[in-house]
């Protein structure tokens, strides 16, 4: 038996095809093939709602992340703004809240040698 869904939806073609192509006029369950295959088409029309979901949810994010591009870049400029205004700089506390690390909060980078002595490894 099919475990995918994918799977499934080709076991199920394949059993109408088979039916189709093998005992188009006979009888199983007490059903025709055309009403089999009716009794099949909620499970195939669930597969296309599916599919237009699918493709909805990637229309959906294909514009989200348009939109973050776009919203991105406004914020670049927000803060190339903000570092340019004569009243906040560089070291504005708006950069400092929004998370970028101001030069007044930024360490040297100074590291001085240890003034201990490295003993030889012993053979």
């Amino acid at each position: 038996m099919a475990n995918s869904p994918k799977e499934t939806e080709e076991h199920l073609k394949t059993t109408v095809s088979v039916w189709r192509s093998l005992r188009l006029n006979k009888k199983f369950l007490g059903l025709t093939v055309d009403e089999f295959e009716a009794e099949l088409k909620p499970a195939f029309d669930a597969r296309a709602a599916v599919s237009d979901a699918e493709a909805k949810l990637a229309g959906a994010i294909k514009t989200r992340d348009d939109a973050d591009l776009a919203g991105l870049a406004l914020a670049d400029r927000f803060i190339n703004a903000v570092k340019a205004d004569a009243n906040e700089g560089a070291n504005s506390e708006v950069l400092d809240a929004i998370g970028y690390v101001i030069p007044s909060k930024r360490k040297s980078g100074l590291h001085r040698k240890s003034n201990t002595v490295a003993l030889p490894k012993a053979a």
